[in-house]
């Protein structure tokens, strides 16, 4: 349901330029670092609201736990020799407040979903990596190597979640407004370095 009902954005999101010249190749080890950047920034905007909605809703089911992404973002962010002083003043607050537990999942299905993309966006990383001599893509890995694990787990969650129709809507429309966050936020990045 959740994937039918947010097609839209799903494809604008993995059609971002950004997304798109790290899978082709075009993209340097500048443009990598403010994409990963802009990537640590919304994750260090919402995972501190979401682990607060987690605990909120005791949302302690299925096996699953919900992890950050910001902290293996800082030390991608460390590896690639980015200042750490631009990229922590980010500000918390990018999602409004998360109301039930249903909303909480549209969130989970975003997050854990794009593991799966992510995984598949690792070996682009591993290449420009490797031939720039660097390091810095911890994230990919970690969603190459438990992204696959997680998402059945978060499946089931998602499917106990969703157990009315009240439920269904609240988190098609959490997980709608999360992809245009997400994509709002990417627009951030530039792979121009003049800019």
């Amino acid at each position: 349901m959740l994937r039918r009902e947010t097609m839209t954005e799903h494809h604008v999101l993995d059609g971002h330029v950004a997304f798109a010249a790290l899978q082709n190749g075009s993209l340097g080890v500048d443009g990598y670092r403010r994409l990963m950047r802009a990537l640590h920034g919304f994750h260090h905007s919402v995972d501190l609201p979401v682990r607060r909605a987690w605990e909120a809703h005791s949302i302690q089911r299925s096996g699953f736990e919900y992890v950050s992404r910001s902290e293996i973002l800082a030390d991608d962010l460390a590896s690639l020799g980015v200042d750490q002083d631009g990229w922590m003043a980010d500000p918390p607050g990018v999602l409004g407040p998360i109301d039930c537990a249903a909303a909480l999942g549209g969130i989970i299905y975003v997050f854990e979903g794009s593991m799966l993309g992510g995984s598949v966006m690792c070996d682009a990383t591993e290449t420009l990596l490797a031939d720039a001599g660097s390091r810095g893509n911890d994230y990919w890995r970690w969603c190459r190597d438990v992204g696959p694990q997680r998402w059945p787990a978060a499946c089931r969650l998602l499917d106990e979640l969703a157990d009315t129709d009240e439920a269904q809507e609240a988190m098609v429309g959490s997980a709608r407004a999360v992809f245009h966050r997400m994509a709002e936020w990417l627009m951030r990045w530039d792979d121009d370095p003049a800019n």
